[in-house]
């Protein structure tokens, strides 16, 4: 720009800016657009003349209108003109990321630093320093928090885990019982669930039974529980809310304490105290001579399946699923385990130096369980839903559906949390046609079907043979070792009572009312004796006499 030419319309300050912004040394420019626009405001309101004088037909006189501090033409060593931080044109405006702060020009969408969004609700542009300076304040403040959260959320992930771990591969310690008591197992007892620990409904020895009912006890209500029977005594609870003891001989009533709803968990009975689970989610400890009240614990759900003793120790489980130790003396628990799963079967409890415990729930998974600490050694799913206890044959624990099978399961083996998820991979594998043959499931040795849409109760062991009732009324013997099916027999009518085995002969009972009495080995009728009333539930035999709930709510006795 030639100095000598001098724009005669203009404000000496406003020419001046303008010489400069277009001069040819770079050095003498402005360095920025914002620095030109904000010495152009600050020219414009300086010498701003009237509009009309502002023309090339009004001349001007800028010696009356130009101020004595007028901004002087530039040298190319003179700093830039500034103007104020609060005079930012509007199209100086600056959008600031939400995100990490940097400022970005008013017409980007994404952040030039993060690329975070700058369109919407937490997006915001300032007008003014100040209010950047705070917007970035509460920026850096919002980063810090995250920051602060971030660290915390893996902190707590850390430790999660680690609890974790520790819980899977630790065994704390738990309070020891006061005592040693169990239940009951001595010659023509039947003093828990199955008559023994491993619920095997079998009796080494007893008397053939002429076939006559000895007495009924009438009810009001269902009965889905068994007796317990010790020293012949008959102790039953029932639904029209009643635990009793009666004579075994001629049922007359010895003692009887009224409960607070309907009872469906059988007893179970050691030399001084009857176990009764309620539905109101207590456990009751009654005197076994009296009946008298000792103490109660409360669960968290109601209770269907009856408790077992061993070494001071009453097992139990409730419907939600948790599987509770408890000090038969104090009624103290000892520990808990959750199985997060609907659970109406009482556990097996697993002798001598193996010190474990075995539950089904609902859904056909089965849990072994540490008897001392509560924490899980196995779990096992049989993928069908079990309606039955488990039953123990010697190394192997059986399993039986409401889909028609029985399982055998190795409950030797272990396993930890991650290997539940490795089966369902090699499972899907599987599916995806990545793997040639489908995955074993921890501890499965065999499985023997006989119809899906038959119900299979649960079987009574005796010589490595099992003894299964099915609803159709049929009983099968299977071999324990392979599963192999060895004989067959049907009763000519539905059932829903289990099978018990006395020295050599199987009875059972069906919807007709009838009991089938066989020989274990070769399956033939030995008798048939029945009553009116259709059978249901596990066929108890105790001193001499049998004992069987009916559909009707009541209980019959036969000699």
């Amino acid at each position: 720009v030639d100095a000598s030419v001098r724009a005669t319309h203009l404000p000496k300050a406003v020419d001046q800016v303008l010489r400069r912004a277009l001069s040819y040394q770079p050095a003498d420019r402005y360095q920025s657009a914002g620095d030109f626009h904000r010495a152009l405001t600050k020219s414009l309101g300086t010498d701003r003349l009237p509009q009309n004088e502002l023309s090339e037909s009004s001349p001007v006189n800028h010696s009356t209108h130009v101020k004595d501090d007028a901004p002087p033409v530039p040298s190319s060593d003179s700093a830039p003109i500034v103007a104020p931080a609060d005079s930012i044109l509007p199209s100086e405006l600056s959008v600031y990321c939400p995100s990490c702060g940097t400022a970005n020009h008013q017409e980007l969408a994404y952040c030039s630093h993060c690329w975070a969004a700058l369109r919407g609700w937490n997006a915001k542009r300032h007008a003014t320093r100040e209010e950047a300076q705070r917007f970035l304040k509460r920026i850096s403040r919002e980063l810090l928090r995250k920051k602060i959260l971030l660290v915390f959320l893996l902190l707590s992930l850390i430790s999660g885990t680690s609890v974790l771990m520790v819980k899977e591969f630790v065994d704390f310690p738990v309070p020891k019982p006061v005592g040693d008591t169990n239940i009951v197992l001595r010659a023509g007892s039947w003093a828990v669930h199955g008559r023994d620990y491993g619920h095997s409904a079998a009796v080494p020895s007893g008397s053939n039974l002429l076939g006559e009912m000895a007495w009924k006890l009438s009810t009001t209500g269902h009965m889905l529980s068994e007796p317990a029977i010790v020293d012949g005594i008959v102790y039953q609870t029932t639904g029209d809310r009643r635990i009793l003891a009666l004579d075994g001989q001629n049922g007359h009533v010895l003692w009887e304490v009224a409960a607070t709803g309907p009872v469906y968990a059988s007893p179970a009975v050691t030399e001084t105290t009857v176990y009764v689970g309620m539905l109101d989610a207590r456990l009751l400890a009654l005197n076994r001579k009296t009946g008298e009240f000792m103490w109660s614990f409360k669960a968290d759900g109601p209770i269907f399946a009856p408790g077992v003793v061993y070494d001071g120790v009453v097992y139990l489980s409730d419907w939600r699923g948790t599987i509770y130790g408890i000090d038969d003396v104090t009624g103290q628990e000892l520990w808990r385990y959750e199985t997060n799963e609907l659970v109406l079967e009482p556990p097996l409890i697993l002798e001598g130096d193996v010190e474990a415990i075995i539950i089904s729930g609902f859904s056909g998974r089965s849990y072994i369980v540490d008897r001392n600490t509560g924490s899980l050694r196995l779990d096992y799913d049989s993928g069908q839903p079990v309606m039955t206890p488990p039953v123990l044959a010697g190394e192997y624990l059986l399993l039986s559906t409401r889909w028609g099978g029985i399982f055998a399961v190795d409950w030797k083996e272990t396993k930890r949390r991650f290997e539940d998820t490795a089966f369902y991979w090699k499972m899907n594998f599987y599916v995806w046609g990545l793997r040639s043959t489908p995955p074993t499931p921890d501890g499965f040795v065999w499985a023997t079907g006989f119809g899906r849409n038959l119900e299979v109760w649960a079987p009574a062991i005796k010589d490595d043979i099992a003894y299964a009732v099915l609803s159709d009324g049929t009983l099968h013997a299977v071999a324990i070792s392979d599963g192999k099916k060895l004989w067959k027999y049907e009763s000519g009518s539905p059932s829903k009572s289990a099978a018990v085995v006395v020295g050599d002969l199987v009875y059972m009972g069906n919807n007709s009312g009838e009991i089938h009495v066989l020989d274990r080995h070769s399956g033939k009728n030995v008798q048939t004796f029945s009553q009116s009333e259709a059978l249901q539930g596990q066929l108890v035999w105790g001193d001499d006499m049998l004992y069987s709930a009916t559909q009707e709510g009541n209980l019959v006795a036969f000699r």
